[in-house]
């Protein structure tokens, strides 16, 4: 073969990297990962430049991905040893020339890059902050990760003669086993011997059916390694979490192996739910069915009919949860993770809906667990569910309490979760700079939620409100008998002015839900074209003057993409549900 480094065409291709790296369409993603390019562009170069073209390729292709993406980690050493490294192979062994050869090569050169980057990234957030009690979790970690790059490198074909290849491989299994051991010594414990089976169990599959994958031929290996990937899940906790704190920070307060954390493409998930029987009614076991059904797609070991849900299959389906809305929002929207930039450090040129920061989601059981994350962490008081926005790593929070929701069941806090989630993807769209009308974010987390079959109601009904106990979840009808009257319903000018969400009662929760409703039903995409013109409004840096500009701003795009005044709106919409909500 010849030189690449003789042809000016194959050099000008490394320019085409860091072009692919910004724009690679989201179908070649997976799970919100695109594929890494700089290891696929320096591996052919290295293998047939040799160690110093590779090593200096890898140095400059280094460069120039961190100048793209600016922050306190480099891709620099990693490159480089990887160029320096497969140059070696090019030059020592034998040709290299079968495609899976090749894939096993790109495979450990991602490996490498990722345990490269989470070294730094775990020196970045641990060195800076751990006290002297994580001191030894965090040094077990660090010594697995080493143990565990190590055992990759002795395991994997090098030429060396039979007695040494022998000693390199009996080496790695060892320094695999130490790894492991590590690993195992600085997880969490889930409080039960047999849930703990469980997950160790599926870990140690994926695990070790990863590193066979690499230094073996066989496919059967690759394929389990490919069906516990697809579950969706990016990471197992520790990781960071909000305002530059960690979940080993969170776990520092409330009580370390408490809580399981999990990342997915766009979320962080804490949770210390635990384990429920299954629901009695059968609308919750039919609609759990289906959410089982499809989280088996992504993860084939979930079970199918569980006599309980435990806390990793709490964790996984509220993970799913999260994704389903956050894709859904995207719809609404009319965007996708294409549409905002990768590396940006400033809303609302962030990657997750404009934000730089994944959105939060911390599932407590007790009230005082919450209280403390909340009085810790976000400087204020709450123990049953709140909203909050970190400021210094710009990510949106929803934390709630199962304690605290008193008598909510499964049913209940999926709904609340959900209820959550629609108020922090309107909020955080863009950055969380202005309130939105409260009709519109009222309206349309409670649409979203009530999607979910339950009784409870994300509502406080106030004192002097007189409402059936066994009807008040029957909103279409409780709204139609009001719609009905004049007097009896709120006008759309009363409801627009709306400025103190904490004041809003049970009937002004339903109706925004059926305003909302009207809006969507009549046309879906003006709704999310109102959504988005008003999020595209820069800041003034004034929250709350700012919030009543955006309230009379709803009003003027309601007119031009609806046709709808405030009395109009009124009309068109109790016409509308006089049509459509049954009386009973």
């Amino acid at each position: 073969m010849a030189r690449l480094s003789r042809q000016p065409l194959a050099l000008a291709t490394a320019l085409l990297v860091p072009w692919l790296s910004l724009a690679t369409p989201a179908w070649l993603r997976l799970a919100g990962v695109p594929p890494a390019w700089a290891v696929l562009w320096l591996l052919p170069w290295a293998l047939v430049e040799g160690r110093l073209p590779g090593s200096l390729a890898g140095f400059g292709l280094g460069l120039l991905l961190d100048a793209l993406h600016p922050g306190p980690v480099t891709m620099v050493p990693a490159l480089t040893l990887l160029g320096w490294w497969w140059g070696r192979i090019g030059r020592k062994l034998p040709p290299i020339q079968r495609s899976f050869n090749l894939g096993l090569l790109a495979m450990v050169g991602s490996l490498v890059l990722g345990l490269s980057l989470m070294l730094q990234w775990a020196a970045l957030w641990g060195l800076a902050r751990r006290a002297a009690a994580g001191l030894a979790a965090e040094g077990l970690a660090a010594g697995g990760i080493t143990a565990a790059a190590a055992s990759l490198w002795l395991l994997l074909p090098s030429g060396r003669s039979g007695a040494a290849d022998r000693t390199a491989r009996w080496l790695g299994w060892l320094l695999g086993i130490v790894a492991l051991a590590s690993f195992l010594a600085t997880g969490h414990r889930l409080g039960s011997v047999g849930e703990e089976a469980v997950f160790l169990t599926v870990a140690l599959v994926a695990v070790i059916s990863g590193a066979a994958t690499v230094v073996s031929r066989s496919p059967v290996y690759a394929a389990i390694w490919f069906a516990m990937a697809l579950a969706g899940v990016v990471a197992y906790g520790p990781m960071p979490w909000a305002d530059h704190h960690t979940t080993a920070d969170v776990d520092r307060v409330l009580g370390a192996k408490r809580f399981l954390w999990l990342e997915t493409a766009h979320f962080r998930i804490g949770s210390s739910l635990p384990s429920i029987a299954w629901p009695e009614d059968a609308e919750a076991r039919k609609q759990l069915q289906d959410e089982l059904k499809a989280l088996r797609k992504k993860l084939p070991k979930a079970p199918e009919r569980p006599k309980k849900l435990d806390p990793w299959l709490r964790l996984h389906l509220a993970a799913q949860r999260c994704e389903k809305g956050y894709a859904e929002f995207q719809q609404l929207i009319d965007v996708t993770d294409a549409s905002f930039p990768k590396a940006g450090s400033q809303p609302p040129h962030g990657p997750f809906l404009g934000l730089p920061g994944k959105f939060l989601v911390l599932l407590c059981q007790k009230k005082s667990d919450m209280a403390r994350y909340v009085d810790r962490f976000c400087g204020a008081k709450a123990d049953t569910s709140t909203r909050h926005y970190h400021d210094k790593t710009f990510q949106m929070l929803q934390a709630m309490s199962a304690e605290g929701l008193e008598g909510f069941d499964e049913s209940g806090l999926h709904g609340h979760m959900v209820y959550a989630l629609w108020h922090n993807l309107a909020n955080g769209y863009r950055g969380f700079v202005f309130p939105l009308p409260h009709w519109l974010t009222e309206g349309l987390a409670h649409w979203h939620a009530r999607k979910v079959k339950s009784v409870f109601l994300n509502v406080q009904i106030r004192d002097d409100e007189a409402v059936d106990l066994e009807q008040q979840a029957n909103w279409p009808a409780k709204v139609r008998a009001r719609a009905q009257h004049d007097g009896a319903f709120i006008p759309f000018d009363v409801m627009a002015a709306w400025s103190k969400p904490e004041e809003l009662g049970y009937h002004d929760h339903a109706q925004a839900w059926s305003r909302v409703d009207y809006l969507l039903q009549s046309d879906r995409a003006k709704f999310g074209a109102l959504l988005k013109q008003l999020k595209a409004a820069p800041s003034n840096g004034d929250y709350e003057a700012q919030g009543a500009q955006i309230r009379a701003q709803a009003q003027k795009l309601l007119a031009e993409l609806y046709g709808l005044d405030g009395p109009g709106f009124d009309r068109a919409w109790r016409a509308w549900v006089t049509k459509a909500y049954p009386k009973k």
